[in-house]
């Protein structure tokens, strides 16, 4: 937390003193020396090899892209190691000609750095300013899951960086960058596959199309580059074979997830074993699944042909985006760093009216599940026994999807008035 308040406080400070920093010149210094002196920082900060993920999946993947590629999956299950297809491995492949000390810090600078433009660009993105941009540049600082992308050297930070830009593309009219971008998102981190599905539905053909040209290219590639059986076993060992069974550790924060430790299917809610499910279970999820992805199917084909603005695609788009972390089969916690692009949109809408007072205090509490330290979570489950301190991100994130759905509903409402008053 006092890490990542650094990164976030040189962002605030230039939104301070945006204004007379007028010339070009001036901006580009004041943003070049942050990157430098954050980099400086975050290289003597990350020297404790804390960065598991980096160290035992992407950093390792590399190092077998180099040597043997058909040895990428050799363990018994993907959690273990590297769980991206196969041809990310060589993403990470010049880090494997450092030692993983050197590496893992380099890679832990990278993601330090990160944090600038992504607190810059959800700002921008949204608009935000006053107490608005205070408020959420101090929900960056208090995110644990960010906070935990960070130590465990994963990349969901990184690839909100592309996300916030793609949306940013999008808001200014330029849709086949905006894919291309949505595209990339989706093939490192895969519950965002849907959400760039969304904008097939809307027929947003340049998105489509941006998109498109990323997975063909990735395809052809990968069919190029690594042998078409170590794909196949990607697909088996780290996506088909959970399909029927659970991670029940209490950082798997989906709905699957939370189902699994409500049935007891194991007493260890700190393994990240899969566990099998159970027929009961599996209708339940199914039923349940069906009711969350209902009102997005009405918000789809409700009032399909009427104009929307970029700000609605956007509102869909996170609507979506949130649906789709909360019923991926598997929810690391930082995934939830994803989410803070509908926060900082809802944030944007709000009004501090007495009209709007249970709305405003459900949309409190969600930010505060949302930005729990996990570590604390845990301590209460262990002291009072009760399951339910192990699924606050996702307690907190059904909130937030409510709330979004019900702005959604009062923007249609008023679009609709208003043409019936034209």
């Amino acid at each position: 937390m006092i890490v990542i308040s650094l990164p976030v406080l040189l962002v605030g400070l230039y939104f301070q003193f945006e204004n007379p920093l007028i010339r070009p010149w001036a901006r580009w210094a004041w943003w070049a020396c942050s990157l430098l002196f954050v980099s400086v920082i975050g290289w003597y900060v990350g020297r404790e090899p804390t960065w598991a993920d980096f160290t035992y999946a992407y950093y390792q993947g590399g190092k077998i892209a180099l040597k043997d590629i058909t040895q990428l999956y050799t363990s018994s299950n993907c959690i273990d190691g590297f769980v991206n297809f196969p041809l990310l491995a060589y993403l990470f492949a010049p880090f494997a000609l450092f030692s993983s000390q050197i590496a893992g810090q380099v890679f832990y600078v990278i993601g330090y750095i990160s944090i600038i433009p992504l607190a810059y660009w959800l700002i921008k993105l949204m608009e935000l300013n006053g107490w608005k941009r205070w408020l959420i540049l101090g929900l960056i600082v208090i995110n644990d899951a960010l906070d935990r992308s960070l130590w465990v050297g994963n990349t969901t930070q990184i690839v909100m960086v592309g996300l916030l830009l793609s949306l940013w593309w999008l808001k200014r009219g330029k849709e086949g960058l905006s894919g291309v971008l949505l595209g990339l998102s989706g093939l490192i981190k895969l519950p965002l596959i849907l959400p760039a599905i969304y904008f097939f539905v809307r027929q947003r053909w340049r998105v489509v199309m941006g998109g498109g040209l990323v997975v063909g290219l990735a395809v052809a590639l990968s069919l190029l580059l690594t042998p078409l059986s170590l794909n196949l076993e990607w697909l088996n060992k780290c996506v088909v074979s959970y399909s029927g069974s659970h991670i029940v550790a209490h950082d798997n924060q989906s709905l699957g997830g939370l189902l699994a430790r409500q049935f007891s299917l194991t007493n260890d809610f700190f393994s990240w074993s899969p566990v099998t499910s159970t027929p009961e279970l599996n209708l339940i999820l199914k039923i349940i699944t069906v009711a969350f992805y209902l009102p997005i199917g009405i918000m789809i084909f409700f009032g399909w042909g009427s104009k929307r603005t970029s700000f609605d695609y956007i509102l869909e788009f996170s609507i979506v985006l949130v649906c789709s972390v909360l019923t991926s089969p598997i929810s690391w916690i930082h995934y939830y760093v994803f989410l803070f692009i509908p926060i900082a949109l809802y944030l944007k809408e709000v009004v501090l009216t007495s009209s709007k007072t249970w709305s405003n205090l459900l949309f409190g509490f969600s930010v505060i599940l949302l930005s729990n330290q996990s570590s604390l979570a845990v301590s209460f489950f262990e002291r009072t026994g009760n399951q339910i301190f192990l699924s606050l991100y996702f307690i907190g994130g059904v909130i937030l999807y409510a709330l979004l759905l019900s702005l959604w509903l009062d923007k249609r409402s008023n679009a609709l008035r208003g043409a019936d008053q034209v």
